[in-house]
């Protein structure tokens, strides 16, 4: 019921669980926030920054944020299935705005411009696959990790950055391999083709040529199994994200993620994880870390969010007397 605009103009402090820089946790709320201070910043429109900052000196000459003169190019044409008859498409109507950010209409070879300044060093910033990177879902050298929306993992010994999306009846994907400068993009009308993907990426990797493995230091160290930390007051109690929950309690020496609908066990894992079982039945269910800042603050992370403890139960305080 409400725009993206009353959502942002409604944000109060509450949405800023805990100081910059102590932990990265993935938000909706994050890109359309960051527009917005770069205008109050830079005192202009978003598009305008976009523009002279990137589409003029890069060359991008068929992307644009206007919505009639993307139409005569062409580049606003997206198709869903019809909820009424799933084997027929049916136009997406294009917008200009989506989920509080403008939207660009571009074209593969305008994203190719892009994307290669990017891996060349000419867009200015620490790259998500740069290895100083520092993310608390991803700390671990040679192991896949979700870092500023990129998954960061190796393809057959290369480095490589993907990403996938789809929104207003267009899918796209973006293959990076910085090592080699060299990327793969996709966009589609509808859904992603995974068959002419997996095609491409093959003929890709093969004009790669052999890539560095990971050596075994940076193995063994994913196959560590996690220390669970110890400190006053543990690890139970409720952790917080706006208004979603997570709770952690202590049962016999172990703890127990509790969800809306059962019960899970946590248990060490590798690579900086805990894992969660599902009872009886021992499956996996899902990851998680156990992150203390600089601060002494708890926090879990699961699947890049962050969630901070707010409130100790008697089992931390137990344990703290």
């Amino acid at each position: 019921r409400f725009s993206w605009a009353e959502v942002l103009n409604q944000l109060n402090d509450a949405v800023l669980f805990t100081d910059p820089g102590m932990v990265h946790s993935r938000s909706r709320y994050s890109f359309p926030v960051a527009v917005r201070m770069l205008e109050k910043a830079l005192q202009r429109p978003f598009t305008e920054v976009v523009e002279l900052a990137l589409l003029e000196p890069l060359g991008m000459t068929r992307s644009t944020f206007d919505l009639d003169e993307a139409q005569e190019l062409g580049l606003a044409e997206g198709v869903d299935y019809d909820r009424n008859d799933p084997r027929s498409l049916i136009p997406r109507q294009p917008t200009s705005e989506a989920m509080g950010l403008p939207v660009l209409f571009t074209t593969v070879e305008d994203v190719l411009k892009l994307v290669g300044s990017w891996m060349a060093g000419g867009i200015k910033g620490e790259c998500p696959w740069s290895s100083g990177w520092v993310d608390g879902a991803s700390r671990v050298p040679g192991a896949e990790g979700i870092r500023a929306g990129l998954v960061v993992d190796r393809h057959e010994g290369h480095l490589r950055a993907t990403q996938e999306s789809r929104s207003l009846g267009i899918a796209g994907s973006i293959s990076l391999f910085p090592d080699a400068n060299t990327a793969l993009v996709s966009l589609s009308r509808g859904w992603v083709s995974s068959l002419t993907q997996k095609v491409a990426l093959e003929r890709v990797s093969l004009s790669l040529g052999p890539g560095t493995p990971v050596s075994a230091a940076e193995m063994a160290r994913t196959l560590e199994p996690t220390i669970l930390p110890h400190h006053d007051g543990g690890w139970t109690g409720r952790y917080l994200n706006g208004d979603l929950k997570v709770e952690l309690t202590r049962e016999g020496e172990g703890l127990v993620y509790h969800t809306n609908a059962e019960l899970l066990d946590l248990k060490p894992g590798t690579g900086g994880n805990m894992v969660a079982f599902r009872r009886p039945t021992g499956t996996v269910a899902l990851h998680l870390e156990l992150v203390l800042d600089k601060s002494g603050r708890r926090y879990v992370v699961q699947n890049g969010k962050a969630y901070i403890c707010l409130l100790y139960t008697s089992d931390a305080a137990d344990e703290n007397r």
